[in-house]
């Protein structure tokens, strides 16, 4: 596995500065009734520092939930095998919110569409849109982020790796190339 680092510290950080501005600009009509979806496990610490950006520039609080999909990947045993389970923790209504869904990677679109199925396994949203770090456009099914950090083309023999100093030791994004 031969890794190459593409997105540094100091870049990663201007990426989140610029997603959070972005979502501010164009919600700004119904900034208060947004609410942050991150997706386990990369995805909620994106999710906590998206909302803390906004909060400490622009004096909203947005309520962030971390969203497990693991029970709804239809391609989890060519993952690893058994799903590991990694909990929620939602506590509000999506009746009244514009979900926004955030995630590392976009790459097939199978972790959006496996979120989409579990957030309307909870409820009926006003809203939903797409947050991501970094976009392949590798899909297979046909879903566009709202809202993307860099598009950064990988063949079928790479994958993006994002890496957040919470889980990681460090933020950056990295290109892997696949083994065999």
């Amino acid at each position: 596995m031969i890794a190459k680092t593409i997105i540094g510290k100091e870049e990663f950080e201007r990426i989140l500065k610029r997603l959070a501005l972005q979502i501010v600009e164009k919600n700004i009509d119904n900034i208060k009734s947004l609410a942050f979806i991150g997706i386990k496990q990369r995805g909620v610490p994106l999710a906590k520092r998206l909302a803390d950006y906004i909060r400490n520039n622009e004096g909203f609080e947005i309520p962030i939930g971390e969203l497990d999909i693991s029970l709804y990947r239809d391609d989890q045993t060519e993952i690893s095998g058994e799903p590991l389970l990694y909990g929620q923790a939602i506590d509000f209504s999506f009746s009244d919110k514009n979900l926004i869904v955030i995630d590392d990677i976009l790459n097939t679109g199978k972790t959006v569409r496996a979120s989409m199925e579990a957030i309307l396994d909870r409820g009926k949203p006003l809203s939903i849109q797409l947050c991501v770090i970094g976009d392949t456009r590798n899909r297979i099914y046909p879903v566009s982020a709202d809202f993307t950090g860099n598009r950064l083309r990988v063949s079928r023999k790479e994958y993006l790796k994002v890496n957040v100093t919470e889980i990681d030791g460090e933020d950056s994004i990295q290109i892997i190339k696949k083994e065999g």
